[in-house]
């Protein structure tokens, strides 16, 4: 007997899921509705600029029209609208102790208390004097999921919430790799991040060079002259700035023999840049209280320090130009800097990035172009992102494509969220559920970030994962997804209920096989024509069951 908490019966599943496995084996786009096959460019378009379409945007969109549409999401401001703003102010997270010899084991609701504290605060609670638990000390990154996973469903500033996600992938640090990072987690986010996703690339850079985030997660913390760990280095020119793509040392033996430009900079690096880049960032360390060989102290505030005893002073070369010895404080590091963020492989690298983010896993050589060029062409503007986003998004490519992306697990989830009206109440269990899919908020383990690209994200535990937490969602006795069945699914029979809640979730109606045999489903004994009984608990159940398998079908998971 199929007990009342089962999913679909498996007639439908066995007509749904088949073509779900094909398509999304291949990510091909096929259309499946009635029309042309694509959904309409409003929903194309919402796909791409935000976490999902949802009701109010696409209201929005209409009322404004696309250019001014965009305009209002790129002048996004950095702070949270009102309504957003008291969601996460009202939120709470279940913080969960475990007991120790000196300490009961306890468990309670506390709220986002630490999402605007300041760096020194957060680095202050790590002293030994508080006592704290390992879960007290990490609750700082717990409320930046949260904050995050609430930005990402509710804020009207959509397109700032997909920029951030990006960056913290590109910048990509393990949040969780250790204890100091997870409490400094909020300034990172908020003062590193968050203030400069549309920003200029050079201050970014120089933001993320002094993050004490990165300085721990990438050891540059305790790198001094003679040996410089090199970690921050490599990372640095093969991951934020110049790429693989500009990695020379397989090509030519020396770095006298790569290609220099007009301007005397080399075109490509080697492992030779980066032995010198990682000398250059000597001495750029933390104030974390440590004694130094000479019996003093650094301050101990969680702070960017530069640390003059621990640099290398003298002569280096980096692509190719000469930097004299014994320079000013940080000037090494400082020009380090002015050069890849001026780098036409940084303006490639980069266009490149941002085009596979927003437009689809393989841009046109065309495309990526003429990003560069506005990237160079920009690259003293205040809002250089920002300008390069307006031209990718204003681009034929960005709008005639559909299907050259699919849905990570995380924007899977928001995009139901969203397409529900529903509100999300974020939970630990919630960020658990998801990481078992493959996507770690925060907490990717190796620098390069999250994967995005559609093969990384097709396979079987991604998507059965990521099929069984949107079955799970709809569980009326969940916390963290609370949705409004019956106001947002309106009155009339199961049919006309799947074709409303396809069109919201695909941006059109599923074809009729497939929505009769859900309505079908739905109704029990009926055939699909009979009004939904909101008393019948079971009827109800099939209802938000199927809604979660028209979320599970690849046309939703396409961008």
């Amino acid at each position: 007997m199929v007990s009342r908490r089962s999913f679909l019966s498996r007639s439908v599943v066995g007509l749904l899921l088949p073509s779900v496995l094909a398509r999304a084996a291949t990510a091909e786009p096929v259309g499946d509705g009635e029309s042309d096959g694509l959904p309409p460019l409003a929903h194309r378009v919402l796909s791409k600029l935000t976490f999902g379409p949802s009701e109010r945007d696409s209201a929005r969109l209409q009322a404004l029209g696309f250019d001014a549409f965009l305009e209002e999401q790129l002048d996004a401001p950095v702070e949270d609208d009102e309504e957003t703003a008291h969601r996460i102010g009202a939120a709470q997270l279940l913080l969960e102790v475990e007991a120790t010899d000196d300490r009961p084991a306890r468990k309670e609701m506390r709220p986002l208390a630490f999402l605007s504290s300041k760096q020194r605060e957060l680095w202050e609670r790590l002293d030994d004097k508080h006592g704290l638990s390992w879960a007290e000390k990490v609750r700082p990154l717990d409320e930046v999921k949260a904050a995050a996973w609430i930005r990402a469903v509710h804020s009207p500033y959509q397109l700032r919430e997909v920029l951030v996600d990006f960056w913290h992938n590109h910048f990509n640090i393990c949040a969780s790799s250790d204890e100091p990072i997870a409490s400094l987690w909020p300034s990172h986010d908020r003062e590193v991040i968050r203030r400069h996703a549309f920003g200029n690339f050079r201050q970014f850079l120089g933001a993320i060079a002094r993050s004490p985030a990165m300085l721990l997660y990438l050891n540059n913390a305790s790198s001094k002259a003679s040996p410089a760990n090199e970690n921050f280095a490599r990372e640095l020119l093969e991951l934020h700035t110049l790429g693989e793509a500009c990695y020379f040392d397989h090509r030519y033996a020396s770095w006298r023999d790569v290609p220099q430009d007009g301007h005397g900079v080399a075109t490509g690096y080697t492992d030779e840049d980066v032995f010198e880049v990682a000398r250059a960032f000597t001495g750029w360390t933390i104030a974390n209280g440590n004694e130094l060989d000479d019996g003093s102290k650094l301050p101990n505030t969680g702070a960017f320090h530069y640390l003059e005893a621990w640099h290398d002073p003298y002569q280096k070369r980096v692509l190719g130009v000469e930097f004299a010895s014994h320079r000013p404080p940080m000037a090494d590091g400082e020009q380090v800097l002015d050069l890849l963020a001026a780098h036409p492989g940084t303006a490639r690298h980069l266009a490149t990035k941002l085009c596979i983010r927003l437009v689809s896993d393989q841009p046109s050589a065309g495309l990526i172009d003429r990003v560069a060029e506005v990237w160079l062409a920009e690259r003293e503007a205040p809002d250089q992102i920002r300008r390069v986003v307006r031209e990718i998004a204003r681009s034929a490519e960005f709008q005639e494509s559909w299907g050259g992306k699919v849905r990570r697990p995380h924007e899977v989830v928001v995009a139901f969220a969203r397409g529900l009206s529903a509100s999300v109440h974020p939970t630990p269990d919630l960020f658990w559920e998801v990481a078992q899919t493959g996507y770690r908020w925060f907490e990717w383990p190796a620098p390069n970030g999250h994967p995005d690209h559609a093969a990384a994200w097709l396979g079987t535990n991604s998507l059965l994962g990521g099929w069984k937490l949107l079955r799970d969602l709809t569980d009326p006795d969940r916390r963290d997804l609370r949705i409004a069945w019956r106001e947002r699914t309106g009155s009339g029979t199961a049919r006309q209920a799947i074709e409303r809640w396809s069109r919201r979730l695909l941006g059109d109606a599923l074809s009729s096989d497939r929505c009769q045999a859900l309505a079908a489903h739905v109704s029990g004994d009926g055939d699909g024509q009979q009004e939904i009984d909101w008393s019948d608990a079971d009827q109800v159940e099939r209802l938000q069951k199927a809604v979660a398998l028209i979320a599970m079908l690849p046309e939703f998971l396409w961008r």
